[in-house]
Formats: C-alpha cells, structure tokens, sequence
C-alpha cells in the first residue's frame, strides 16, 4: 500500500527508493556498488515514465564510467536486454572491455543498426562474431558482416535463424566463403534455403553434406501443391493430380514413399493394392503384417526399387507406433522423424543408397 501524509494524501515513494539506491551507488564498496545498479535496473524496467527518470539515466551515465570492473559488468548483465537502456549508455558499454562489452553487443536492442555497422568496420574480429550472433539482425547489418571478410562471423551469421538472409545475400556467402568448410556446414543446416541456393550448395558440398542437406529439403516440401489443399478429399486429389502425369495411371515408388513420409497411409495402401493388383484391403493387410514378409511381398509386386524398401519399412514402422500409442504427429514432424530415421538406418549401409533414397524424397529430383 502507498505510504500516506498525515493530510490523507499519497506520499511520494518513488523518490525515496531512488535516494536508496544513489546511497547504495557512492557507497565506497565495490559490492555495495552492485547492489545499488541491480537495485536501479529494476527501476529501470519498472517504470520509465516516472519523475525521477532523469535521475536514473543521469546515475546510469556515473555507473558506466565506475572505476570498477565489476560494478560496470553488474550494469551490463542486469540491462543488456532492456528496451529501456539509454543508446549512449550501450554504446558506452560496448566500447568497455571485452568481457562487458561482449554482452551489449550480442544482445542489446538500444543498439541500432548505424551503432553495429559502425563496430563492424573498426576490424575487431570478436565483436564482428559478437554482432553476428545477434538474437535478430536486419539485411543491412547481414550485409555487412558478410563485407568484413571474417570467416568466423559469417559461420555464425549464416548460422543464425534470426539474421535476414535473403537469396542473394546466401548466394554472395557462397561466392565469397564457399572454400570453407563451417560456412557451408552452417548453410546446410537452414531451414529456409532458397531453391537458388540449394542447387549451388549441393555442387559444393561433400557427400556426407549433401545427403543432410537432401533430408531436410525433403522435410521441408509437402507432396504435392498448394493447389490440392483446397479440395474436400486430400487424398483423392492427390493420386488423381499424380495418375494424370502418368501414361500407364499409376503411382511410382518415390511418390508413394512420400505420401508414407507425411504419414498418409491411406494413399499409400490405395497405391501399392492399384500398382500389385490386389485389394486394398490384402494390400492393408501385407503392409501391415507383423512379420518380415508381407510388406517385402507387396513391395517386390510393386516392383519398386530395392534402394527404397528400407525407408518404406521406417515409415510404415512409424506410422503403427503412433497409431498404437494414440499420439498424434503433424505431418511437418512425421515426416521430419521419418527422415530422422532414414538417416539413422542407412547409416551403416552405401552412401550411394542414402543419397538415392533422399534424392527421391525430394521433388527435385523425384521420379
């Protein structure tokens, strides 16, 4: 409750926790000195609409220039997020030693971008990975890392998902740092590679790479377009868009892979009993059989390629799992522990079989 005047009225409170915390902040001990910035940073967040406003940015000013590392670490650990640090201040605090500095710099949202391309060009290669480890960073700074020519910062840049990289930016990475090995490992691991930008790395990738890359490409791509998601029937759709493209009306194996890989079981069974000449229903039955032998049957019926029965076999194992435990997947994340699997299975066997099974999961180079 507010402190109230013997008039009834309110009594200021603001203004005497603040003379605590200037107390706490001339006080000759280093610890006492701490106490008093966290007790400010708090003031800070609170409310800086408050009168005593200009007295909090007036002691944030004598803080920065304190004699003693540690109290001017406890100022930047306590306000290096804070949307309500002053820009001088941050800019006062990434210009300390690396140990403060390195904190404002990576995290701080009073730095602007003009603040981060100026400490990019001074050549500090620490700050420059610093400023590319930033939680989000606009194309401009991207840029801008990408011209200073460190390799470190730009491993991290492109490994970071809050930096906006547009394709050709990704393209210029390549061009300027693709001779080197964490750049294109950092690039693989994205998410949201353009189509440009996927070709050009798979020329420039080591085997190992590309299969990754190859996983999540397909990870990434639905099994068909866009177009079929407004149709009542899904599924109807979808073998109805594939069969048109075929002369003989049937699906071929990476497509009907692909429907198992989002978990589309019901696509997958109608395909296989169509391409086998059984029912659906025995079609069911042999996929589903719990020994070794009914989906092998099937599967040889249909005669898919033998590089491809391993992932088909991961797939339909997966799609009984979370029927039988009752757990519900996205197809985003069936197919993403499909391909988790894959990788996983043919870890042991010919990469030649890894790289032609993911090839196939991807609508590149699909059959």
């Amino acid at each position: 409750m507010s402190a109230q005047e013997p008039s009834g009225k309110t009594k200021n409170t603001t203004g005497f926790r603040f003379q605590d915390i200037e107390e706490l902040l001339a006080d000759p001990s280093p610890a006492r000195r701490c106490a008093g910035v966290r007790r400010m940073a708090a003031e800070v967040e609170r409310d800086p609409s408050s009168g005593d406003w200009h007295c909090v940015q007036s002691a944030l000013r004598r803080v920065v220039n304190d004699t003693e590392l540690q109290v001017r670490l406890a100022l930047a650990t306590a306000l290096s997020g804070s949307v309500h640090l002053p820009r001088d201040v941050a800019c006062a605090l990434a210009g300390d030693i690396f140990q403060i500095a390195k904190m404002i710099i990576e995290r701080s949202p009073a730095l602007n971008d003009d603040d981060l391309i100026r400490m990019l060009g001074d050549g500090n290669g620490a700050v420059q990975i610093a400023i590319a480890r930033r939680p989000a960073l606009s194309p401009a700074v991207a840029n801008a890392v990408v011209g200073t020519r460190n390799a470190a910062a730009v491993t991290v840049l492109a490994a970071n998902t809050g930096a906006g990289l547009d394709e050709p930016l990704l393209l210029a990475i390549l061009d300027g740092y693709g001779r080197y090995e964490t750049v294109k490992t950092a690039l693989v691991e994205r998410f949201d590679l353009p189509d440009n930008v996927f070709a050009r790395l798979m020329t420039v990738v080591p085997e190992r790479l590309k299969a990754e890359l190859m996983a999540k490409k397909a990870a990434a791509e639905p099994l068909f377009g866009s177009e079929l998601e407004t149709h009542s029937s899904a599924e109807e759709c979808a073998v109805a868009a594939a069969k048109a493209e075929r002369p003989n009306n049937m699906l071929t194996g990476p497509e009907v892979l692909r429907a198992l890989c989002i978990g589309n079981i019901g696509l997958a069974e109608e395909a296989m009993a169509e391409i086998s000449g059984v029912s659906v229903e025995k079609a069911s039955l042999l996929i589903h059989d719990d020994g070794p032998f009914g989906l092998k049957a099937i599967y040889r019926k249909c005669g898919f390629a033998e590089e491809l029965f391993a992932a088909f076999r991961v797939a339909i194992d997966l799609e009984q799992e979370t029927r039988d435990s009752g757990q519900v997947l996205s197809p985003e994340r069936f197919e993403q522990t499909v391909v988790e699997r894959i990788l996983t299975r043919y870890r042991d066997i010919e990469v030649a079989d890894l790289d032609y099974v993911l090839s196939k999961l991807s609508r590149f180079e699909a059959a």
